[in-house]
C-alpha cells in the first residue's frame, strides 16, 4: 500500500496524513478522496453561501432520541472531567457581559476594599458571593459599563439599594424609621 494518494479536487499527490479516512469503510482503512484542505475549503464556502443549510446535517442528526442523548452524555461527561475549568469560564464571561470588567479587576477591588462589604463593611462569608454594585443613573438594568461600579457589597446590602432605587434620601428615611420605631427607642418615648 502507497503511503501518498492524489487528490480528487486539486490533483496534487499527498501523504496519506493529509486524507480523512472515510468512516463508512472503517475496516478497510480507505481514506476519502478530496484532501483535507480542499474539505475545509469546500465547506467553508457552503456555510457562506447557505448558513442555515449548513446547520441543517447537526440539526437532523441531533433529532434523533439516541444522538440526542449522546451528546447531552459528552456535555455531562465533559462537565464531570473539567468542573473547575467551566467555573472559572462561566465566571470569567459573566464578569466581562455584565459589568465590563475582567476577575483580575475584581479580584484587585475586593482586595482594595480589605475583603469587606463596601456598604456595610461586614466581611464576607466563606460560601458568600460577593455583588457588584453599580451607579444605575449611568447604567440602568443589570449590566454595567464598567466605569460607574461603586463597589463590591453583599447581595442584601445590593437587593437595600436597589429597592431604594439608589436613592441616598431614601435610605436615610429608612434608617430613620428604623432608629425610631426599634424596641430601646419606643421605650425610651414612653419612659
Amino acid at each position: 500500500m502507497t503511503d501518498t494518494k492524489v487528490c480528487s479536487k486539486c490533483g496534487e499527490e499527498k501523504p496519506l496524513t493529509e486524507f480523512y479516512r472515510d468512516k463508512r469503510r472503517v475496516a478497510d482503512a480507505v481514506y476519502a478522496s478530496p484532501c483535507k484542505e480542499c474539505r475545509k475549503t469546500k465547506a467553508k464556502q457552503q456555510r457562506k453561501e447557505d448558513p442555515e443549510g449548513a446547520k441543517q446535517p447537526k440539526r437532523r442528526w441531533l433529532a434523533k432520541p439516541e444522538n440526542a442523548e449522546h451528546q447531552k452524555q459528552l456535555g455531562r461527561d465533559w462537565y464531570q472531567n473539567n468542573t473547575e475549568r467551566h467555573k472559572v469560564t462561566i465566571r470569567t464571561n459573566y464578569l466581562k457581559r455584565q459589568y465590563n470588567i475582567t476577575v483580575e479587576q475584581f479580584e484587585a477591588r475586593l482586595a482594595q476594599q480589605e475583603y469587606v462589604c463596601a456598604a456595610c463593611k461586614d466581611p464576607f462569608k466563606e460560601n458568600e458571593v460577593p455583588r457588584i454594585d453599580h451607579d444605575h443613573a449611568c447604567c440602568p438594568g443589570n449590566r454595567s459599563c464598567g466605569n460607574c461600579i461603586r463597589g463590591i457589597v453583599h447581595h442584601k446590602c445590593n437587593i437595600v439599594v436597589a429597592f431604594a432605587l439608589d436613592s441616598p434620601e431614601i435610605l436615610r428615611r429608612i434608617a430613620d424609621y428604623v432608629e425610631q420605631t426599634s424596641i430601646p427607642a419606643l421605650a425610651a418615648k414612653t419612659a
